[in-house]
């Protein structure tokens, strides 16, 4: 009998050892979950930047509210009529 195809590989056993997940625990210790018992210093620039997209949230909000549109205008760029105009056609 002529075999055409390479023989099935069997399938592995599982492993049920946590010898791979202690040492990807120690690997990677920025995955790891906090604790609720963290430092002031390791929170405070994570809620600097949670205050900052809330801040950001509630401006936009705001504008939509008070049918507002902010525009980002350049420095080199001054604020006369006609560059006024031009701006805002553009966006």
């Amino acid at each position: 009998m002529c075999l055409l195809y390479p023989p099935i590989h069997e399938k592995t056993a599982p492993v049920y050892s946590f010898e791979r997940l202690a040492a990807l625990w120690e690997r990677y210790p920025q995955y790891r979950k906090r604790t609720t018992f963290a430092t002031m210093e390791e929170l405070l620039p994570e809620h600097a930047s949670w205050q900052k997209d809330f801040e950001n949230l509630q401006k936009k909000r705001l504008c939509e509210e008070n049918k507002v549109r902010l525009i980002e205008w350049p420095y080199s760029l001054e604020p006369t009529g006609q560059n006024i105009k031009k701006m805002l056609s553009s966006r």
